[in-house]
């Protein structure tokens, strides 16, 4: 017997809940949806019809480290067919990276798997000097920041971690992927890497993520730098949009499949020649698997109100200094420029600066331009 494919409005409360949201919005919010909806539909089906009918996982060189660091094999997730290995010497280090792209000429990332509370979190490392962690959101990975990374390691060390449920990560089902979840396995991925205090870069859902652990953790944060993200409990029709895809039986099974992370990237960009495929491969691949996707579903719904409540009370006793800068052209958070008037408004010291030819993913989109900005805010507040 075939298995029935639901579609999203067949299920009462499915129905019950778009009715609701559609019944909220107003008439340019209502086009805008549309509109937004039927790119991502466009860009993913685009993108599917260049997708081989098969992909083996591919197998690279990578290191655990923990306590007791120990190399390891078996990074499974990248396609071959993008994979390029790039071995260079560092002064007295060789480093490896590996990536879908050319990146920026610098210090090489090297990819390392760490386990704390029995979770493999992948990231990249490179440079030396003070920690920086960078985050990303939904539905990306460290592989977003793999341009940005060269100019920070000149400087610093640099890390850039697979969230839980993200890239090439574990994504347990049995994870609640709540702010506690979060908080946790940061603490303990810091305590592993033996990094008592880091600088923190945030994006997307990272940014909720990584401000709720700052403002519960003060001491273990030094400076922070807020890209393209949501931080308050009020938020605007497309991510309320965005929560109810991820709940509605049908259209969240689109959303987290390669056509829909790709139709949600090339959405979130303005220059979309950019996002190649061989750029884009590493997003899709880690999610070819059902599994995969369940989890993925899991990790981008399961921040709380209560939590972004929380952020909002706390963030402005928060002393770390901020840096506040934000593509303008942000049609996944249209009222990214909103919220960051209001977090300058409670933090006055903190720069900000608006970057007129980008979208919600400004490091696919200038990524010099924003790895440059950072490191001169970091470098300054060192």
């Amino acid at each position: 017997m075939r298995r029935r494919r639901w579609r999203f409005y067949e299920t009462a409360s499915g129905a019950k809940s778009v009715q609701a949201f559609l019944d909220n919005l107003t008439a340019a919010e209502a086009a805008e949806v549309v509109a937004a909806m039927k790119e991502v539909a466009r860009e993913g089906l685009r993108f599917a019809r260049h997708l081989p009918g098969h992909r083996e996982p591919s197998r690279v060189r990578s290191r655990r480290s923990c306590l007791h660091p120990r190399e390891v094999r078996g990074c499974p997730g990248l396609s071959t067919r993008v994979q390029s290995r790039i071995a260079e010497e560092v002064g007295d280090q060789t480093v490896t990276y590996t990536a879908g792209q050319e990146v920026a000429p610098g210090p090489r990332q090297k990819q390392q798997v760490a386990r704390p509370n029995a979770l493999n979190l992948h990231y990249l490392e490179a440079g030396q000097g003070t920690p920086i962690l960078l985050l990303h959101g939904f539905p990306t990975s460290s592989h977003l920041y793999r341009n940005i990374i060269p100019k920070l390691a000149k400087t610093h060390r640099v890390i850039a971690i697979d969230l839980p449920g993200y890239g090439l990560s574990d994504k347990p089902l049995d994870a609640r992927y709540n702010f506690k979840f979060y908080t946790n396995t940061l603490n303990a991925f810091l305590d592993a890497l033996d990094i008592p205090t880091t600088n923190l870069v945030v994006h997307d859902l990272g940014g909720p993520v990584g401000l709720y652990w700052a403002v519960n953790n003060p001491r273990r944060v030094n400076n922070i730098v807020l890209l393209n993200t949501l931080v308050y409990p009020e938020t605007s029709w497309a991510v309320k949009l965005f929560l109810l895809a991820l709940r509605t039986p049908g259209l969240r099974n689109f959303l987290v499949s390669p056509k829909g992370i790709v139709g949600a990237m090339k959405f979130g960009v303005v220059h979309k020649e950019r996002l190649n495929r061989e750029v884009l491969t590493p997003y899709t691949a880690p999610f070819e698997t059902p599994a995969a996707r369940k989890a993925l579903i899991k990790a981008g719904s399961g921040l709380s109100i209560k939590g972004l409540a929380q952020i909002k009370k706390k963030l402005p006793a928060l002393e770390a200094p901020l840096r506040l800068i934000y593509g303008e052209n942000d049609r996944v958070l249209p009222d990214v420029a909103k919220t960051m008037q209001r977090i300058k408004r409670t933090h006055p010291q903190a720069e900000l600066t608006a970057l007129p030819n980008c979208g919600h993913f400004l490091q696919e989109d200038e990524p010099e331009r924003v790895a440059e900005l950072i490191a001169e805010f970091f470098n300054r507040a060192n």
